[in-house]
């Protein structure tokens, strides 16, 4: 009776250990079983115990090793089952946010070329004229003649007839206004109509993590966003949101792409000027949402 409860309790040991630690079955070789053997009650008690096993129901009616064996596995099954599930759940959630795309980046994959600024829209009446800017003037009445005026790099125009006149610093609504009141005055029975004429280039610089940071030659219509656009746009680890418009040394706006891509809105798309420097910083912060987008995105 002994040897077989001895036998038993080692069979059962056996089994648990290497269930537990393995997940698979283990044959003990002759050594290990003579070690057993030669445990006293107590040892066999402790090692039990340790195993977590109670030896008070190996011996009972109707109890079984194979069917503990059983149940223990069926347990362990289970655990590893929802472990394995919450794995799943986890990577498929995890491969989901991977392959999720920063909102307003492809914006910059359309060839730049087509969204400079047009050559043939209407000039503001605040365009402030500079050297390399002309106009064009037509006299009717009197005198009937046609003529084309350059902004020399002084900042004058040599009108025929009526000198030289300054131009520089002023808008093209108050050249053509102060132009128009010469002719008034010193010219009699002429009637002058004044157009814009070629527009004169600038040179900006834009830095920070541009796709091709450098200095550009863009018309001095060009805004922000067509600036942007001729350096190939902000890679993936530029802030679409902070982009800095710096003049003369000091930041005067911060420009939000997001105000255009999200809401249409153009107030801080400003006119640029010669010398204006973009700076784009690096992204701080990302959100993701899913909900209230119509595609799954980072912010």
């Amino acid at each position: 009776m002994l040897r077989k409860f001895k036998s038993s309790v080692f069979l059962l040991l056996i089994l648990a250990s290497s269930s537990s630690v393995y997940g698979q079955s283990f044959t003990p070789n002759p050594q290990q079983i003579e070690q057993f053997k030669n445990m006293s009650r107590a040892e066999q008690e402790g090692l039990a115990r340790q195993m977590g096993i109670d030896l008070s129901a190996i011996g009972s009616p109707g109890s079984n090793t194979v069917q503990v064996q059983q149940e223990s596995r069926v347990e362990r099954d289970v655990d590893a089952n929802s472990v394995a599930q919450r794995l799943a759940e986890q990577s498929a959630s995890q491969s989901k946010t991977a392959k999720l795309k920063p909102f307003g980046y492809e914006l910059f994959t359309s060839s730049s070329a087509s969204f400079a600024p047009s050559a043939n829209i209407p000039v503001p009446a605040d365009y402030l004229m500079g050297p390399g800017d002309s106009i064009r003037v037509q006299l009717f009445g009197k005198e009937s003649a046609q003529f084309e005026l350059q902004v020399s790099n002084e900042g004058l125009i040599q009108v025929p007839n009526l000198g030289p006149m300054s131009a520089v610093g002023l808008s093209y609504s108050e050249l053509k206004q102060q132009l128009t009141e010469r002719y008034n005055e010193q010219v009699i029975g002429v009637t002058p109509t004044i157009s814009m004429g070629e527009l004169r280039t600038i040179q900006v610089y834009i830095v920070g993590e541009a796709y091709q940071p450098g200095a550009y030659v863009v018309s001095a219509l060009s805004s922000i966003t067509n600036a942007l656009f001729a350096s190939g746009g902000v890679n993936e680890v530029g802030s679409l949101r902070h982009i800095e418009l710096k003049r003369g040394g000091k930041t005067i706006s911060e420009f939000d792409l997001y105000d255009l891509l999200v809401f249409g809105r153009t107030t801080q798309d400003i006119r640029l000027q010669q010398g204006d420097v973009i700076f784009i910083p690096i992204v701080k912060k990302i959100s993701q949402y899913r909900w209230q987008c119509s595609s799954p995105c980072h912010l």
